[in-house]
């Protein structure tokens, strides 16, 4: 996350998935990835806008989940903007559930292929997942299969249309 972009449309979707996470009884944590010049008051405003807390050296001890906020998204190899699959699959084992903000897609049915992809890498690493696809696009993950489709279940309450939501197709499971 990128101290340009406090406050833009893409926090107001995160808040909002945050919110949903937090209504289902999760307790909500970030790790920002923070890029470029944060004061502490910046990273106070942010955590407080998303209703989170900043991870720190110890794990939660109870339910919660974790919003990880790359400046684009995720694949195979680390770098400044990007999270990777093997770290997701860490995470997963600590929190109930992870969501990831990912924005390394291309627009239209290539995109949506690259979410199917991305969601079988992590499948290959015990990882349940789905996306969700729209002009943020988030996955939503965990080890648990059942707790995801509870989170997707809650966001369809909320009035996110299904037809938002991407993963492996059955025959491909």
């Amino acid at each position: 996350m990128n101290p340009a972009y406090l406050g833009d449309s893409y926090d107001v979707v995160k808040r909002f998935f945050c919110d949903i996470a937090r209504s289902a009884g999760y307790a909500v944590y970030i790790d920002p990835m923070f890029t470029g010049d944060w004061t502490p008051q910046q990273r106070d405003t942010f955590c407080r806008f998303l209703g989170t807390r900043e991870l720190g050296a110890s794990s939660p001890r109870f339910r919660a989940a974790l919003l990880v906020d790359p400046d684009t998204g995720i694949r195979s190899r680390p770098g400044r903007g990007h999270t990777t699959f093997a770290s997701i699959a860490g995470r997963c084992d600590k929190f109930a559930l992870v969501i990831v903000f990912d924005q390394s897609f291309a627009r239209g049915n290539k995109g949506r292929e690259g979410m199917t992809a991305k969601l079988a890498s992590l499948r290959a690493l015990g990882i349940r997942g789905l996306y969700y696809d729209s002009h943020a696009r988030f996955l939503i993950c965990g080890r648990s299969s059942a707790r995801v489709m509870r989170f997707q279940k809650a966001l369809i309450q909320a009035g996110v249309p299904a037809a938002r939501f991407v993963g492996i197709p059955a025959s491909a499971a």
